[in-house]
C-alpha cells in the first residue's frame, strides 16, 4: 500500500499513513461532506463558475461575482452545494451522477 511521506512542519513531525487511512479520516472527519468535485482552470482564471445539475437550480460554489482564480483549480464539496442526499456514505457510494452535472466557466 502506498504510504504518504513524512513531513515535518515547525520541527514537529507528522508520521506517515497509508493514503487508505488518510481518505478514510477525512471522509469520516465531522463536518466532512463529500463527495468533492475538483475544476481544473487555466492560471489565472478571471471569472465565475457555474454548477449545474439536472433537476437543481443552477449554483455558483464561489459566488457569482467576477473574480480571479489564481490557483489553477477550484475544488467544491457537491452535498454542500447540492444537498445531503448527495453525501457519500460508509461504503463509498453516492447518488451523485456526473452525467446530470456540468460546469461552466464564465468570462
Amino acid at each position: 500500500m502506498a504510504k504518504i511521506k513524512t513531513l515535518t512542519i515547525n520541527d514537529e513531525v507528522t508520521y506517515p499513513r497509508t493514503v487508505v487511512e488518510a481518505v478514510e479520516g477525512a471522509i469520516s472527519a465531522d463536518g466532512a461532506k463529500y463527495p468533492w468535485v475538483v475544476v481544473n482552470l487555466p492560471k489565472p482564471f478571471v471569472g465565475t463558475i457555474k454548477f449545474s445539475y439536472e433537476g437543481k437550480e443552477d449554483f455558483y460554489p464561489w459566488g457569482e461575482a467576477i473574480r480571479t482564480f489564481a490557483n489553477g483549480y477550484g475544488i467544491a464539496s457537491i452535498p454542500t452545494e447540492l444537498g445531503d442526499e448527495f453525501l457519500l456514505d460508509g461504503e463509498g457510494n453516492t447518488t451523485f451522477d456526473t452525467s446530470k452535472f456540468s460546469v461552466t466557466m464564465i468570462q
